[in-house]
């Protein structure tokens, strides 16, 4: 074999000149920059990204923002297995986990109480191992759970961090009970959401097995292949949706991508379908379309840890993995899992962690595209639900159970509670647009009031031209709406407000004037005096303002 020797080190050279010819940025100087094209604007607000993970994330960085990792320098296969357990490929396994049964912990979450006892769940489990010795490849029959926190509104950190813990419970009690800690985590396989923060998932999965390796470690295993961490992604849950449902194979694309750059070692993708809680031949069928695109077509499964190296990604994963061990510490110090399970720790932090997810949708910070944000209105989905939603039962749990949402269901009540009432003979709710004055700003407005009533499965009526107050009132009349929305200019809205209002209002059925904008004190004290007090705009809780015009127009949540 001839190797070209002479013709590399001229390319070097090459490569070498050319950067040559730019100059050196200084940190300091990229930073004089950015505040000079600010203008004055707070950089920290601007730039700064708050994650909900508790850590912040710059708007760049640098190869000098690389200086303080310490992990850098271990290769795919080497601890503690940032760039994961595969030396050769990133191939993955393409397979379903759903049974969980035999798991006390998962079982004291979602039931709140143990099968029989602690010590009784743990001895079934050591007894399970015990009859599984000896086989080869080891069956994976210690599933850690760490999708269920996701799964009901936890942030990624706590995820990560509650995951490693749940698998340190393990080691505990399987060690006490004479199992070396190599042959535990032979059977355990750890299963997390891929949500819809594409950077923080791969770096998520690679946090965890930094962690994994150095908490095994502690426990001096006989090898250090003890300390591998077997990962299973599976696409979350909570952020699927009933209507637009095409949407969730978007979803699911991107989350199936991550787990795969994230170096999972095997990926469960939900049908786009899992919402109506069916089983449907095309939906699985998606699915393993979507496993070959990522291999033959993408070819995800060709390089290993492909983000190894980036600035942006390697400090997420610094972060992730920083964040996560202060809150695996803070459980371990509340006395365990199990022990925050019992207090209500846990669920506490999720559920808080699942209000603020909440009211960034209700607020429309949180974008769920097709149902709180670009609606498509002719869409109706009563007719395609064949299952009721799961019943708990009725026997009161021994502890505080931790209970899967999904973030798009408050909206989904509030269209098919418009659908149901539709259904059973009543004219489906409208709204009428009147959209006068300036072109532009008439027409974004409208635009905004179509979208914002739209959420809840009202009829939206645009008006034809509008010329003047009188053919404006004349079209919102004759179209039947009980709801109509001013939509014009900052500069137009006070004089033409009290004109509309005085020429709608006193009408045998009651009207609701609402005007779309965002009011200063001068345009609300004019409305008010007009009797109108209902403004839509950008900041707008979206959720309880719809849910206040359901109430107005009779339709039962």
């Amino acid at each position: 074999m001839i190797i070209f020797v002479p013709a590399m080190n001229a390319e070097k050279t090459r490569k070498e000149k050319l950067f040559d010819q730019f100059p050196v940025v200084s940190t300091a100087e990229w930073e004089a920059q950015i505040r000079k094209d600010l203008k004055g604007a707070d950089y920290r607000s601007k730039l700064i990204w708050e994650t909900p993970e508790g850590f912040q994330v710059k708007p760049y960085y640098r190869a000098e923002d690389l200086n303080h990792l310490e992990y850098l320098t271990s290769l795919p296969g080497e601890f503690p297995y940032t760039r994961g357990n595969k030396i050769h490929d990133n191939k993955w396994i393409a397979e379903e986990i759903n049974n969980m049964d035999s798991d006390p912990i998962g079982n004291l979450l979602a039931t709140g109480d143990f099968y029989i006892s602690k010590k009784k769940d743990f001895d079934e489990v050591a007894s399970r191992l015990t009859t599984l010795r000896g086989q080869h490849p080891p069956v994976k029959t210690i599933l850690i759970g760490g999708n269920k926190f996701q799964n009901a509104g936890s942030t990624l950190v706590q995820e990560l961090a509650f995951g490693l813990v749940w698998g340190n419970e393990y080691l505990v009690e399987l060690s006490d009970r004479g199992f070396p800690v190599e042959e535990i985590t032979a059977y355990m396989k750890f299963i997390f959401a891929l949500g819809p923060c594409f950077f923080l998932e791969i770096a998520k999965l690679r946090a965890a097995r930094i962690l994994w390796a150095n908490i095994v470690e502690l426990y001096h295993p006989g090898n250090m292949e003890a300390g591998k961490m077997d990962i299973h992604g599976i696409t979350a849950e909570w952020n699927k949706t009933l209507y637009d449902p095409y949407v969730n194979l978007l979803r699911t694309t991107s989350e199936g991508i991550s787990g795969a750059l994230g170096g999972a070692d095997s990926i469960q993708i939900r049908s786009f379908l899992t919402p109506y809680r069916q089983q449907e031949e095309f939906g699985e069928r998606m699915s393993a379309n979507q496993h070959l695109i990522f291999q033959n077509e993408s070819y995800l499964d060709k390089v290993i840890d492909p983000a190894a190296g980036s600035y942006f990604v390697e400090n997420l994963t610094d972060s992730m993995a920083t964040h996560a061990w202060n809150l695996f510490k803070e459980v371990e110090e509340k006395g365990g899992l199990i022990e925050c399970i019992q207090s209500g720790f846990i669920q506490e932090t999720v559920y808080r962690s699942r209000q603020e997810k909440e009211k960034e949708a209700a607020q429309r910070k949180r974008i769920i595209l097709g149902t709180n944000q670009f609606p498509n209105p002719g869409e109706t989905i009563s007719g395609k639900l064949t299952t009721s939603p799961e019943r708990e039962s009725g026997k009161e749990s021994t502890y505080k159970k931790l209970k899967p949402f999904r973030i798009a269901e408050p909206f989904e009540n509030l269209r098919l509670a418009t659908e149901q009432y539709s259904n059973a003979g009543n004219d489906q709710p409208a709204v009428f647009l009147f959209s006068i004055g300036n072109s532009t700003d008439k027409l974004t407005r409208a635009g905004f009031a179509a979208n914002f009533f739209g959420c809840a499965g009202y009829r939206i009526i645009e008006s034809n031209e509008i010329t003047d107050v009188d053919s404006g009132v004349t079209q919102a009349l004759f179209s039947g709406a009980k709801v109509i929305v001013i939509c014009s200019s900052d500069n137009e809205l006070p004089e033409i407000v009290p004109e509309i209002a005085r020429k709608l209002q006193h009408q045998k059925h009651p009207l609701r004037i609402v005007i779309a904008a965002y009011p200063d004190d001068k345009l609300k004290e004019l409305a008010k005096a007009k009797g109108i007090n209902e403004f839509i705009h950008r900041r707008s809780n979206l959720l309880e303002t719809l849910q206040g015009y359901h109430h107005f127009f009779g339709i039962q949540l």
